[in-house]
């Protein structure tokens, strides 16, 4: 909408919530500290996303790995320093490393579409504790929970487009995405904006484009749908998509995920020489050093994927499984916790979920195809992007990119 409404454009943005910015949430603990429930990491290659950083005057925080990792599996606890990196995991991060260098040369690998990560990784020259750990890390940000069940092509895909090694550390940003999607809707003009609507309809014709939505009917001469596939999937088109495209829309997955903090007198794990981050079986199968610099309280941050629309659970619950999963990773919690957060996307209605966990023999090319307008509708959901697909800076890409079509074609 700014780069439109910058060039003398008419637009009017519809968001099913009570906000601007999609899944980034700002979200309240038990004492009323504030946390992001959504995205708030931004990798190096991640241009788009730095660039408004900048210019809205928000900072960023380094993620901080010093010290030990604790790791859980096979039921056995250890632990092992951030410099460190197991042989058998070198070798399957060098001959990843290479799948994406051909991916970004057009190169997909034979059988790579058929293949799931669990299949490939069986192929490899490593052991099943090897495996199970590299597993974990390529599909963990597709919120992935099963190697078996999602792709490899995609997860090649995916981390191609990051722009980055799987591994490479990130940055948080102070206040997470919701702060860049509050400076982005402070600079529209309030009555551009509709909240609280659902678009459960688009159909085209002759002179534009007629949504039907909860509050109404609303035409224009263009419309820009910045959702995901799985959202889309719930909408009704007249004329209806073609075939292909309502294929891979349809075929699109995404899944549950909850971010969890847990929020301690102190920093109590750098005292035994540990770094705050940890991974493993348990149900929260990452753990990070969220705390904020110079503080002396200290903050994990729990990542846990599961199935979307599953069972809700309560936050009571949610707390309950986060602390006995830390005890397991950590032998025991010396400090007292003083603050809890949680967000479940699995059971946020307007979600779907999120990550992308795409199945095998999904077509690891669909995402031009999905971009593509369809006269005058065009699709603009992170999903599409051709770098940083899946993350804030696909996002941002993807926007921006439907906003120069239209103004091409206002234009011509």
């Amino acid at each position: 909408m700014r780069m439109m409404s910058a060039a003398g454009v008419s637009t009017l943005g519809i968001d099913a919530r009570d906000r601007i910015g999609g899944k980034t949430e700002t979200i309240k603990s038990e004492e009323g500290r504030s946390f992001e429930g959504g995205p708030e990491f931004v990798k190096p290659g991640h241009e788009r996303m730095r660039s408004l950083i900048r210019e809205f005057g928000l900072g960023l925080l380094t993620v901080e790995r010093r010290g030990h990792r604790s790791i859980f599996r096979n039921g056995i606890r250890w632990t092992e320093h951030h410099d460190y990196i197991d042989p058998g995991l070198l070798r399957l991060k060098r001959r990843f490393d290479q799948l994406k260098a051909d991916f970004k040369k057009g190169v997909v690998e034979k059988g790579l579409e058929e293949c799931s990560v669990g299949t490939w990784l069986g192929m490899q020259d490593v052991d099943a504790l090897q495996q199970t750990r590299f597993a974990h890390d390529l599909v963990f940000e597709l919120s992935g929970t099963d190697p078996f069940a999602v792709s490899m092509a995609a997860t090649v895909s995916y981390h191609a487009a990051a722009g980055q090694s799987h591994d490479q550390s990130s940055e948080r940003i102070v206040g997470g995405g919701s702060a860049v999607a509050a400076k982005l809707a402070a600079g529209l003009d309030p009555n551009s904006i509709t909240l609280n609507t659902m678009i459960h309809a688009v159909n085209r014709h002759q002179k534009g484009v007629e949504l039907q939505t909860t509050r109404g009917t609303v035409t224009a001469s263009f419309a820009v749908l910045a959702v995901s596939p799985t959202v889309l999937n719930r909408m009704s088109f007249s004329p209806a998509l073609p075939e292909r495209r309502h294929r891979l829309i349809s075929g699109w997955t995404q899944q549950a995920a909850t971010k969890s903090f847990v929020v301690f007198e102190r920093q109590w794990w750098k005292s035994i020489g540990l770094s705050g981050f940890a991974e493993g079986e348990m149900g929260n199968t990452i753990v990070m050093n969220a705390s904020r610099p110079g503080e002396r309280e200290g903050t994990l941050l729990l990542f846990e994927n599961g199935v979307a629309g599953g069972p809700r659970i309560s936050q009571h619950e949610t707390k309950a499984r986060a602390l006995k999963d830390l005890e397991r990773y950590f032998g025991y919690l010396p400090c007292p916790v003083i603050d809890f957060a949680t967000k479940s996307w699995g059971s946020d209605p307007l979600s779907s979920g999120c990550g992308s966990p795409l199945p095998p023999r999904y077509p690891v090319n669909s995402r031009s195809e999905l971009a593509k307008p369809i006269e005058n509708i065009f699709f603009a959901g992170t999903e599409v992007a051709e770098q940083g697909w899946g993350s804030m800076e696909g996002a941002v890409r993807a926007g921006e990119a439907a906003a120069d079509r239209i103004l091409s074609i206002i234009k011509n």
